[in-house]
Protein backbone atom coordinates (compact mmCIF):
# COMPACT_ATOMS: atom_id res chain seq x y z
CA UNK A 1 0.00 0.00 0.00
CA UNK A 2 2.76 2.53 -1.08
CA UNK A 3 3.86 2.66 2.87
CA UNK A 4 0.03 5.16 2.80
CA UNK A 5 -1.78 2.69 5.14
CA UNK A 6 -1.29 -0.54 7.84
CA UNK A 7 -4.06 -2.39 9.42
CA UNK A 8 -3.64 -4.17 12.61
CA UNK A 9 -5.78 -7.26 13.08
CA UNK A 10 -6.83 -8.45 17.20
CA UNK A 11 -8.31 -11.38 18.28
CA UNK A 12 -11.09 -11.23 20.44
CA UNK A 13 -8.83 -11.71 23.32
CA UNK A 14 -7.16 -8.50 22.35
CA UNK A 15 -4.17 -10.25 21.55
CA UNK A 16 -2.79 -8.73 18.24
CA UNK A 17 -2.06 -11.14 15.58
CA UNK A 18 -1.46 -9.45 12.27
CA UNK A 19 -0.12 -6.42 10.74
CA UNK A 20 -1.28 -6.22 7.32
CA UNK A 21 0.48 -3.70 4.98
CA UNK A 22 -0.22 -5.66 1.35
CA UNK A 23 -4.09 -5.53 0.77
CA UNK A 24 -5.71 -5.25 -2.04
CA UNK A 25 -7.66 -2.32 -1.66
CA UNK A 26 -9.05 -0.77 1.52
CA UNK A 27 -12.37 1.49 2.29
CA UNK A 28 -13.38 2.92 5.40
CA UNK A 29 -15.70 6.04 6.55
CA UNK A 30 -15.74 8.00 9.43
CA UNK A 31 -18.65 9.88 10.47
CA UNK A 32 -20.11 12.16 13.72
CA UNK A 33 -22.87 9.94 15.68
CA UNK A 34 -22.70 6.45 13.32
CA UNK A 35 -20.55 3.77 13.37
CA UNK A 36 -18.77 3.78 10.17
CA UNK A 37 -17.06 0.99 8.53
CA UNK A 38 -13.76 -1.03 7.57
CA UNK A 39 -13.70 -3.01 4.54
CA UNK A 40 -10.63 -4.12 2.54
CA UNK A 41 -9.45 -7.40 0.78
CA UNK A 42 -6.12 -9.97 1.29
CA UNK A 43 -5.17 -13.30 0.31
CA UNK A 44 -6.99 -16.02 2.08
CA UNK A 45 -3.87 -17.77 2.36
CA UNK A 46 -1.96 -15.22 4.52
CA UNK A 47 -0.85 -16.90 8.02
CA UNK A 48 -1.54 -14.28 9.38
CA UNK A 49 -4.84 -14.58 8.99
CA UNK A 50 -5.18 -17.94 10.19
CA UNK A 51 -7.75 -18.17 12.97
CA UNK A 52 -9.76 -15.03 11.58
CA UNK A 53 -13.17 -15.18 12.58
CA UNK A 54 -16.34 -12.12 12.91
CA UNK A 55 -15.20 -10.14 16.81
CA UNK A 56 -11.42 -9.55 15.69
CA UNK A 57 -10.93 -5.67 15.93
CA UNK A 58 -9.63 -3.99 12.90
CA UNK A 59 -7.18 -1.02 13.67
CA UNK A 60 -6.62 1.22 10.67
CA UNK A 61 -3.48 3.73 10.48
CA UNK A 62 -2.45 6.19 7.81
CA UNK A 63 0.12 8.38 7.14
CA UNK A 64 -0.95 12.06 6.64
CA UNK A 65 0.66 14.42 4.32
CA UNK A 66 2.69 16.47 7.27
CA UNK A 67 4.48 12.75 7.37
CA UNK A 68 2.65 11.80 11.00
CA UNK A 69 0.77 8.32 11.40
CA UNK A 70 -2.62 8.77 13.02
CA UNK A 71 -4.83 5.87 13.42
CA UNK A 72 -7.84 7.08 12.13
CA UNK A 73 -10.34 3.98 12.28
CA UNK A 74 -11.33 1.34 15.36
CA UNK A 75 -13.91 -1.50 14.33
CA UNK A 76 -15.21 -4.35 14.89
CA UNK A 77 -15.32 -7.33 11.87
CA UNK A 78 -18.58 -8.30 10.96
CA UNK A 79 -18.75 -10.51 7.75
CA UNK A 80 -16.06 -12.27 5.82
CA UNK A 81 -16.64 -13.27 2.45
CA UNK A 82 -14.08 -16.19 1.35
CA UNK A 83 -14.07 -16.83 -2.80
CA UNK A 84 -11.85 -17.97 -5.34
CA UNK A 85 -11.39 -15.72 -8.63
CA UNK A 86 -7.97 -16.74 -10.16
CA UNK A 87 -6.93 -17.01 -6.19
CA UNK A 88 -8.14 -17.29 -3.17
CA UNK A 89 -9.34 -14.08 -1.35
CA UNK A 90 -11.03 -12.63 1.90
CA UNK A 91 -12.74 -9.86 2.02
CA UNK A 92 -12.92 -8.26 5.47
CA UNK A 93 -15.80 -6.17 6.42
CA UNK A 94 -16.10 -4.62 10.24
CA UNK A 95 -17.94 -1.83 11.73
CA UNK A 96 -17.16 1.02 13.70
CA UNK A 97 -17.07 1.45 17.32
CA UNK A 98 -20.50 2.89 17.68
CA UNK A 99 -22.05 -0.07 16.59
CA UNK A 100 -21.40 -1.75 20.16
CA UNK A 101 -24.01 0.83 20.77
CA UNK A 102 -26.57 -0.66 18.38
CA UNK A 103 -26.40 -4.08 19.44
CA UNK A 104 -28.78 -3.00 22.75
CA UNK A 105 -32.18 -1.82 23.84
CA UNK A 106 -33.50 0.71 26.18
CA UNK A 107 -34.79 -2.37 28.19
CA UNK A 108 -36.77 -0.54 30.76
CA UNK A 109 -40.64 -0.53 31.14
CA UNK A 110 -42.50 2.52 30.33
CA UNK A 111 -42.09 5.56 32.56
CA UNK A 112 -39.31 4.28 34.35
CA UNK A 113 -38.50 7.60 35.80
CA UNK A 114 -34.24 8.41 34.91
CA UNK A 115 -34.19 5.22 33.13
CA UNK A 116 -36.95 5.14 30.32
CA UNK A 117 -38.89 8.43 31.13
CA UNK A 118 -36.71 11.84 31.62
CA UNK A 119 -38.48 15.01 32.78
CA UNK A 120 -36.09 18.46 32.35
CA UNK A 121 -32.88 16.50 32.00
CA UNK A 122 -29.83 17.34 30.36
CA UNK A 123 -28.90 15.54 27.43
CA UNK A 124 -25.63 14.34 27.94
CA UNK A 125 -27.34 13.03 31.11
CA UNK A 126 -29.90 11.03 29.17
CA UNK A 127 -27.31 9.78 26.59
CA UNK A 128 -24.92 9.02 29.89
CA UNK A 129 -27.64 7.41 31.70
CA UNK A 130 -28.73 5.25 28.69
CA UNK A 131 -25.48 4.00 28.01
CA UNK A 132 -24.64 3.53 31.45
CA UNK A 133 -28.29 1.57 32.52
CA UNK A 134 -28.11 -0.28 29.17
CA UNK A 135 -24.78 -1.22 27.97
CA UNK A 136 -22.49 -0.49 30.78
CA UNK A 137 -22.07 -1.94 34.55
CA UNK A 138 -25.81 -0.84 35.87
CA UNK A 139 -26.75 -2.44 33.08
CA UNK A 140 -28.42 -5.63 35.25
CA UNK A 141 -31.54 -7.52 36.10
CA UNK A 142 -30.57 -6.30 39.58
CA UNK A 143 -30.72 -2.69 39.12
CA UNK A 144 -34.16 -3.44 37.16
CA UNK A 145 -33.54 -4.07 33.57
CA UNK A 146 -35.54 -6.38 32.16
CA UNK A 147 -32.45 -8.55 31.15
CA UNK A 148 -28.65 -8.27 31.67
CA UNK A 149 -27.05 -6.07 29.07
CA UNK A 150 -23.37 -5.10 30.72
CA UNK A 151 -20.46 -5.35 28.73
CA UNK A 152 -17.04 -6.32 30.33
CA UNK A 153 -15.02 -3.44 29.85
CA UNK A 154 -17.50 -0.75 28.58
CA UNK A 155 -17.85 2.37 30.87
CA UNK A 156 -19.27 5.64 30.40
CA UNK A 157 -17.66 8.73 30.94
CA UNK A 158 -18.15 11.40 33.84
CA UNK A 159 -21.22 13.21 33.21
CA UNK A 160 -20.95 17.21 32.78
CA UNK A 161 -24.73 17.69 32.40
CA UNK A 162 -24.28 19.54 29.46
CA UNK A 163 -26.35 20.07 26.31
CA UNK A 164 -29.81 21.40 26.49
CA UNK A 165 -32.58 20.36 28.70
CA UNK A 166 -35.20 18.04 27.39
CA UNK A 167 -38.30 15.43 28.60
CA UNK A 168 -37.35 12.38 26.59
CA UNK A 169 -39.11 9.00 26.61
CA UNK A 170 -37.67 5.76 24.77
CA UNK A 171 -38.67 2.39 26.66
CA UNK A 172 -37.86 -0.51 24.16
CA UNK A 173 -36.31 1.99 21.62
CA UNK A 174 -32.93 0.53 20.27
CA UNK A 175 -30.15 2.29 22.07
CA UNK A 176 -28.41 3.85 18.90
CA UNK A 177 -31.24 5.15 17.24
CA UNK A 178 -32.22 6.81 20.01
CA UNK A 179 -29.31 8.50 20.86
CA UNK A 180 -29.30 9.78 17.15
CA UNK A 181 -32.07 11.45 17.96
CA UNK A 182 -31.29 13.07 21.03
CA UNK A 183 -28.24 14.04 19.60
CA UNK A 184 -30.43 16.34 16.83
CA UNK A 185 -32.18 18.49 19.51
CA UNK A 186 -29.85 18.02 22.43
CA UNK A 187 -26.91 20.27 21.26
CA UNK A 188 -23.81 17.94 21.41
CA UNK A 189 -22.18 15.15 19.74
CA UNK A 190 -21.03 11.62 21.12
CA UNK A 191 -18.84 8.72 20.15
CA UNK A 192 -17.31 5.24 21.29
CA UNK A 193 -13.78 5.23 21.91
CA UNK A 194 -10.71 3.12 22.81
CA UNK A 195 -9.45 3.18 26.88
CA UNK A 196 -6.89 1.29 28.33
CA UNK A 197 -9.21 -1.60 29.48
CA UNK A 198 -11.99 -1.38 26.95
CA UNK A 199 -14.05 1.15 25.41
CA UNK A 200 -15.69 4.06 26.90
CA UNK A 201 -18.98 6.68 25.60
CA UNK A 202 -17.73 10.00 25.38
CA UNK A 203 -20.33 13.25 24.80
CA UNK A 204 -18.66 16.08 22.83
CA UNK A 205 -20.83 19.72 23.78
CA UNK A 206 -21.54 21.81 20.83
CA UNK A 207 -19.78 19.31 18.19
CA UNK A 208 -17.41 16.25 18.16
CA UNK A 209 -14.87 17.94 16.79
CA UNK A 210 -13.43 22.15 17.36
CA UNK A 211 -14.58 25.39 16.01
CA UNK A 212 -12.08 25.66 12.97
CA UNK A 213 -14.68 28.36 11.43
CA UNK A 214 -12.27 30.85 12.09
CA UNK A 215 -9.38 29.47 10.19
CA UNK A 216 -10.29 26.47 7.53
CA UNK A 217 -12.37 27.99 4.57
CA UNK A 218 -13.77 26.52 1.85
CA UNK A 219 -13.88 28.33 -1.53
CA UNK A 220 -13.60 28.11 -4.81
CA UNK A 221 -11.00 30.78 -5.19
CA UNK A 222 -8.77 28.64 -2.70
CA UNK A 223 -8.83 25.78 -4.94
CA UNK A 224 -10.83 23.33 -2.05
CA UNK A 225 -13.99 23.37 -3.50
CA UNK A 226 -15.55 22.09 -6.67
CA UNK A 227 -19.44 21.58 -7.56
CA UNK A 228 -21.15 23.59 -5.58
CA UNK A 229 -24.42 23.64 -5.39
CA UNK A 230 -27.40 25.70 -3.97
CA UNK A 231 -30.78 24.52 -3.17
CA UNK A 232 -34.12 25.95 -1.82
CA UNK A 233 -37.29 24.14 -1.84
CA UNK A 234 -40.14 24.14 0.38
CA UNK A 235 -42.12 21.01 -1.25
CA UNK A 236 -42.03 18.59 1.66
CA UNK A 237 -42.24 21.75 4.22
CA UNK A 238 -44.13 21.61 7.25
CA UNK A 239 -44.56 24.20 10.00
CA UNK A 240 -47.07 23.40 12.12
CA UNK A 241 -47.33 19.85 14.12
CA UNK A 242 -50.26 18.80 16.44
CA UNK A 243 -48.53 16.33 18.95
CA UNK A 244 -51.02 13.26 20.40
CA UNK A 245 -49.67 11.73 23.06
CA UNK A 246 -51.51 8.93 25.48
CA UNK A 247 -55.52 8.45 25.96
CA UNK A 248 -57.85 8.13 23.37
CA UNK A 249 -60.59 10.32 21.16
CA UNK A 250 -61.33 13.47 23.30
CA UNK A 251 -59.34 12.79 26.28
CA UNK A 252 -56.00 12.27 24.43
CA UNK A 253 -53.50 14.94 25.17
CA UNK A 254 -52.28 17.03 22.34
CA UNK A 255 -49.75 19.72 22.30
CA UNK A 256 -49.80 22.13 19.13
CA UNK A 257 -46.25 23.79 17.86
CA UNK A 258 -45.02 25.73 15.03
CA UNK A 259 -41.50 26.34 13.67
CA UNK A 260 -39.85 29.47 13.89
CA UNK A 261 -40.91 30.62 10.50
CA UNK A 262 -44.51 29.31 10.69
CA UNK A 263 -47.45 32.32 9.10
CA UNK A 264 -51.05 32.13 8.32
CA UNK A 265 -50.41 32.22 4.57
CA UNK A 266 -47.55 29.81 5.00
CA UNK A 267 -49.34 27.55 6.91
CA UNK A 268 -48.55 23.25 6.10
CA UNK A 269 -49.71 20.79 9.01
CA UNK A 270 -48.79 17.56 10.18
CA UNK A 271 -49.49 14.92 12.79
CA UNK A 272 -46.89 13.52 14.96
CA UNK A 273 -48.02 10.37 16.71
CA UNK A 274 -46.54 9.83 20.56
CA UNK A 275 -47.99 7.57 22.68
CA UNK A 276 -45.18 7.18 24.41
CA UNK A 277 -44.76 10.28 25.38
CA UNK A 278 -45.68 11.36 29.54
CA UNK A 279 -45.63 15.34 29.65
CA UNK A 280 -46.60 18.25 27.75
CA UNK A 281 -43.14 19.56 27.68
CA UNK A 282 -42.05 15.98 26.03
CA UNK A 283 -45.03 16.28 23.42
CA UNK A 284 -43.36 20.15 22.67
CA UNK A 285 -39.82 18.52 22.11
CA UNK A 286 -41.54 15.61 19.88
CA UNK A 287 -42.95 18.19 17.87
CA UNK A 288 -40.23 20.41 17.38
CA UNK A 289 -37.92 17.20 15.97
CA UNK A 290 -40.75 16.50 14.10
CA UNK A 291 -40.54 20.15 12.41
CA UNK A 292 -37.34 20.07 12.15
CA UNK A 293 -36.81 16.69 9.95
CA UNK A 294 -39.09 18.37 7.80
CA UNK A 295 -38.26 22.14 7.93
CA UNK A 296 -37.82 24.23 4.12
CA UNK A 297 -34.36 23.24 2.87
CA UNK A 298 -31.76 25.30 1.95
CA UNK A 299 -28.69 23.22 1.05
CA UNK A 300 -25.25 24.61 -0.22
CA UNK A 301 -23.24 21.31 -0.97
CA UNK A 302 -19.72 21.11 -2.61
CA UNK A 303 -17.03 18.67 -3.04
CA UNK A 304 -13.91 19.00 -1.07
CA UNK A 305 -10.23 19.12 -3.08
CA UNK A 306 -7.51 17.75 -1.01
CA UNK A 307 -4.79 20.45 -1.25
CA UNK A 308 -1.29 21.01 0.11
CA UNK A 309 -3.02 23.66 2.12
CA UNK A 310 -6.41 21.72 3.08
CA UNK A 311 -5.83 18.36 3.98
CA UNK A 312 -8.22 15.98 5.77
CA UNK A 313 -6.33 14.69 8.80
CA UNK A 314 -3.70 17.65 9.54
CA UNK A 315 -6.25 20.55 8.83
CA UNK A 316 -9.50 19.21 9.45
CA UNK A 317 -11.16 16.05 10.81
CA UNK A 318 -14.38 14.50 10.97
CA UNK A 319 -16.66 16.45 13.90
CA UNK A 320 -14.98 20.12 13.08
CA UNK A 321 -16.58 23.17 12.18
CA UNK A 322 -15.26 24.89 9.08
CA UNK A 323 -16.35 27.77 7.10
CA UNK A 324 -17.45 27.25 3.35
CA UNK A 325 -18.13 30.15 1.09
CA UNK A 326 -21.75 30.03 -0.99
CA UNK A 327 -20.55 31.64 -4.78
CA UNK A 328 -24.17 32.06 -5.48
CA UNK A 329 -25.40 34.11 -2.37
CA UNK A 330 -21.32 35.29 -1.42
CA UNK A 331 -22.25 34.58 2.01
CA UNK A 332 -20.20 32.73 4.88
CA UNK A 333 -21.84 29.85 6.18
CA UNK A 334 -20.98 27.08 9.19
CA UNK A 335 -20.54 23.34 7.90
CA UNK A 336 -19.60 20.84 9.92
CA UNK A 337 -17.45 17.95 8.99
CA UNK A 338 -19.86 14.92 8.64
CA UNK A 339 -17.88 11.95 7.74
CA UNK A 340 -15.20 11.05 5.64
CA UNK A 341 -14.39 7.99 3.09
CA UNK A 342 -11.29 7.10 2.67
CA UNK A 343 -10.07 4.89 -0.62
CA UNK A 344 -6.84 3.16 -1.67
CA UNK A 345 -8.04 1.55 -4.81
CA UNK A 346 -6.25 -1.79 -6.08
CA UNK A 347 -4.28 0.49 -9.27
CA UNK A 348 -2.48 1.86 -5.97
CA UNK A 349 -4.68 5.25 -5.94
CA UNK A 350 -5.81 7.30 -3.08
CA UNK A 351 -9.37 8.93 -3.03
CA UNK A 352 -11.08 11.01 0.26
CA UNK A 353 -14.69 11.93 -0.32
CA UNK A 354 -15.99 14.30 2.55
CA UNK A 355 -19.23 15.26 3.84
CA UNK A 356 -20.74 18.36 5.43
CA UNK A 357 -23.82 19.39 6.81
Amino acid sequence: MNGLFHVDLYDASGVRKAILTDVHWLEYEIAVNKPGYVSFEADADTDALAGLDTGWRVDVWRELPNGTTAKEMVAFVDELLWQFDARATVTITASGLIALLGKRCVMWKANTNNRSAFTAAKAETIAKTLVLYNLGASATTTNGRVLNGAMTGFTVQADAAGGNTLDWFCEWANLLDTLQELALVGGGDFDVVPVTGGYEFRWYAGQRGTDRTATQIFALERGNVANPRYLVSSVEMRNAVVVGGKGEEAERLTAVVYSADHSAATQAEMFESATDVETTDGLTDRGEAALDENKAVKTFSFDILQTEASNYGVEYVVGDLVKAINPFTDTAVSVKIESAQISYKTDGTLEIKIEVL
